[in-house]
């Protein structure tokens, strides 16, 4: 027989590259879901701390300030140069409206008025320009932190950016060895499954080679089986044919019914003595038909029964069971008959059916091991079934057909009612098969008028025991 190749099964790359990108993609957007959460919260607290400085009022006066200073100039510086340029106008005795003037775009909290002398602006310039100079000195320290932290977190976000390029590096790198190793698989997968398929195709054309050889010694044994079928047939014919010739050159129909088995020698009131003795295979108890003297037996004349009571050589002496006054007396030289008995030849019964010997009414399994015992005790033989051999078979009562177990039914009665079954089949078969081989079929009034017993004359337990 062909070996059958399994073929290995290619692991699973794609699958196994996607969950490697997949889990690479998830770590990436955790971390810069944390990191802006917390660059979120840093620019958060600069924009407070921005806040701090000063009022949007302030920031905006401040630059309106610094718009007149020269490109690049500072909030604070712009507000150092006013402040200097206040300081000379204290220095040089400028005028109180250019002082004013300079005063007005401090954009102080309080307004100046502008009715107070020089040395009253000075005292109120001078306080004014301590509490810008210590609002400066805070916003300076405010800003630098800001700074400070805006370069944290500038460093901070780059180090998450140089992470992400590194994992997006990995990844590629990781991507690419896998797609390398996929292509390598791939190629090697395909070698191999055209090596797997040219020794399919080879293993199959061998199989179809050894199918086509299968098909020719099919063909041979059709051929066979024919020439057997015609060879038995053959042989089955020539069975029947030897059988009915066999039948026909001893007339065993007529031997069985007709033909006398021996003849009555005296004859004293009850008692009579035949010619058939130990010689002749006789027995005590069996029983015989009286007929009229004559070459055969007439069923229609028949006188009587007997039964033997002792045996000799040559004679028995008998016991008349029955007498028929119609058919007249019973006298020396009738003859008598046996249907189980012939002189050198056994013939071969086989029973079927139930039997009524105890005149119940009721035919009995118990009828048929009677019937069965009659044939053993008057020299017949008996068989389980019928085939060509048999010479008679002897059929009683149909067996009735059981009813079919439910559902629910027990295996003990599962299994008594396929015996039971099994009975119906072997009656039915019986019957066939003697049609078939052309064997006589009597019941059981007729084999034991056949047989010489008078139904009631043997209690049926005796028979019984004598099985």
């Amino acid at each position: 027989m062909a070996r059958v190749v399994q073929r290995r099964s290619t692991p699973p790359y794609l699958l196994i590259v996607f969950v490697f990108l997949f889990l690479i993609a998830t770590v990436v957007a955790v971390l810069m879901y944390l990191k802006s959460d917390e660059l979120t919260a840093q620019l958060a607290a600069e924009k407070d701390k921005t806040k701090a400085v000063g009022t949007t009022e302030e920031l905006n006066a401040a630059r309106a300030l610094a718009s007149g200073a020269p490109k690049g100039t500072s909030y604070l510086k712009a507000y150092q140069d006013e402040l200097r340029k206040l300081a000379q106008l204290v220095d040089s005795r400028a005028t109180a409206a250019d002082a004013y003037g300079r005063v007005e775009n401090l954009d102080v909290a309080e307004p100046f008025t502008k009715n107070k002398g020089v040395l009253p602006l000075v005292d109120d310039l001078k306080e004014a320009l301590t509490a810008k100079d210590v609002t400066i000195r805070e916003l300076t320290g405010k800003f630098d932190l800001a700074r400070e932290n805006q370069a944290k977190a500038e460093q901070a976000l780059e180090a998450v950016s140089d992470m992400v390029k590194e994992l997006q590096a990995q990844s590629e790198a990781g991507t690419a060895k896998v797609v390398a190793d996929i292509a390598n698989l791939k190629e090697a997968d395909a070698a191999e499954r055209q090596e797997i398929r040219r020794e399919l195709e080879k293993k199959q054309a061998d199989i179809m080679n050894q199918v086509v050889q299968l098909e020719a010694e099919k063909r041979g044994l059709h051929r066979r089986i024919a020439d057997l079928e015609r060879d038995k047939q053959e042989i089955v014919d020539a069975k029947r044919e030897a059988a009915a010739q066999m039948r026909v050159s001893e007339n065993i129909a007529s031997s069985m019914t007709n033909q006398p088995a021996g003849k009555i020698m005296k004859v004293y009131d009850d008692t009579v003595y035949i010619n058939l003795g130990k010689n002749d295979k006789v027995l005590p108890t069996m029983t015989f038909s009286i007929y009229p003297a004559g070459p055969v037996t007439d069923e229609n004349k028949l006188k009587g029964t007997l039964e033997i009571l002792q045996v000799s050589d040559t004679t028995s002496e008998c016991r008349i069971t029955n007498r028929y006054a119609s058919s007249g007396t019973i006298t020396a030289g009738d003859i008598i008959g046996n249907i189980t008995f012939v002189r050198n030849r056994t013939f071969v019964f086989v029973v079927k059916g139930g039997f009524d010997m105890s005149g119940s009414g009721r035919a009995t399994a118990e009828g048929a091991s009677a019937i069965r015992d009659m044939v053993v005790r008057n020299g017949g033989k008996l068989m389980d079934n019928v085939t060509i051999a048999t010479d008679i078979l002897v059929i009683g009562a149909e067996p009735p057909t059981p009813p079919r177990p439910g559902d629910d039914a027990t295996e003990a009665e599962i299994d008594i009612f396929t015996q039971q079954m099994q009975v119906v089949r072997e009656y039915n078969k019986a019957i066939e098969e003697a049609d078939k081989y052309k064997i006589p079929i009597l019941n059981a009034n007729r084999f034991m008028a056949l047989i010489g017993h008078q139904p009631g004359s043997v209690e049926l337990p005796r028979l019984v025991q004598g099985n």
